[in-house]
């Protein structure tokens, strides 16, 4: 086995090997000069150390400088939160009471998605009339949520307000199940594709 000797004087090698300190402080300035030089690589140093941070730091002002006219996160690869998207096979929504087909949704928007399907799930699946009335009462709180904004495809973007009425949701979860059961809460994971949304 061929052991690669590190090109660093000893003194900047232990100062790469130590801690990185508190985030608020700059890198060594001595060792972003070793790494601009090529005397050590990125992967030299583990996470957490100096000369990781050097490296790190140099990495990022490069590609700032790449893409100067970019927001910092846009410029180093990083999609802004707004701009995430991610793809849910059903989502029921309101005016009129319906089931939007693989609608494109905001990230920030995933989890009140998520929030809304199980509570429909519950609703569905209440085994007693004690708890269907309980988790109803939930559901109709609904209606105190902001809109979702659906993104894609572009036939069904627009804002929309989660379906709040417990009957409606019962009847479209009833109708999915007839359709196909495995759609009637698949909390986004499913990848059937369905027919044009109703």
């Amino acid at each position: 086995m061929v052991v690669r000797r590190n090109p660093l004087p000893r003194s900047l090698r232990r100062a790469a090997a130590r801690g990185a300190g508190p985030r608020t402080k700059p890198p060594n300035p001595r060792l972003v000069a070793a790494f601009e030089a090529g005397l050590y690589g990125r992967n030299d140093f583990g996470p957490g150390t100096a000369g990781r941070r050097a490296a790190d730091a140099v990495t990022y002002q490069r590609r700032r400088r790449r893409h100067p006219d970019e927001p910092a996160r846009a410029a180093v690869g990083h999609v802004a939160p707004e701009d995430r998207t991610a793809t849910w096979s059903v989502i029921y929504v309101d005016s009129p009471p319906r089931v939007l087909y693989e609608a494109e949704i905001a990230r920030r928007d995933a989890r009140r998605v998520a929030r809304h399907l199980g509570l429909i799930a519950q609703l569905v699946e209440a085994r007693s009339p004690e708890r269907a009335r309980e988790v109803a009462r939930r559901v109709r709180r609904v209606r105190t949520w902001r809109p979702i904004t659906i993104v894609g495809p572009p036939e069904i973007a627009g804002e929309y307000r989660f379906l709040n009425n417990p009957d409606a949701i019962v009847a479209l979860a009833e109708q999915l199940r007839a359709e196909d059961a495995e759609v009637v809460v698949a909390y986004g994971r499913s990848a059937r594709r369905r027919g044009p949304s109703t």
